[in-house]
């Protein structure tokens, strides 16, 4: 039987392994404090005395490359939230999170262009086509498509 991240944790979360890495956690220079939050957030305790404090001026770490995307300090938190079981690292979910607003905002600006979400979506599942496709190929005129209709109703080839 497997067990889950949050299952493996609670197994190596004992007194006596909390009271084995706490002169460790001393060590590495993290403090009593810091090292008692981590456990109480689920860590392990080798995780919370091994781990290195993260700075807020490391260039380095998840708040610099959050605030360099332009997103809210809060980001990676938040998705860890969502997604207790997640093994993304940090840098995984930040460019999930840069991807996904891109590609909001190729869709926004199709939309701004005149062409429905609805048609966006059916162009991509139905119709196999890319994200950039399904935003770049104009709509169909009413008379193109009255023309094509025509065609297929009397079974002529469809004009291009």
């Amino acid at each position: 039987m497997k067990l889950t991240k949050a299952e493996q944790r609670c197994l190596l979360n004992t007194p006596s392994q909390r009271k084995k890495w706490r002169p460790v956690a001393r060590e590495n220079g993290i403090n009593e404090t810091t090292y008692q939050t981590r456990m109480r957030r689920g860590w392990t305790p080798e995780e919370a005395a091994t781990t290195p404090v993260q700075t807020k001026n490391d260039p380095n770490g998840a708040a610099a490359k959050l605030r360099h995307h332009g997103f809210n300090l809060m980001g990676v938190r938040e998705y860890r939230r969502r997604h207790p079981d997640s093994e993304l690292t940090d840098d995984e979910i930040i460019q999930q999170m840069v991807e996904r607003r891109e590609r909001r905002r190729m869709i926004d600006a199709a939309v701004a262009a005149g062409i429905p979400r609805q048609t966006i979506y059916h162009r991509q599942c139905y119709q196999g086509m890319t994200l950039e496709e399904a935003c770049n190929t104009p709509l169909m005129t009413k008379s193109d498509a009255g023309r094509i209709g025509t065609a297929i109703q009397w079974g002529k080839e469809v004009p291009a």
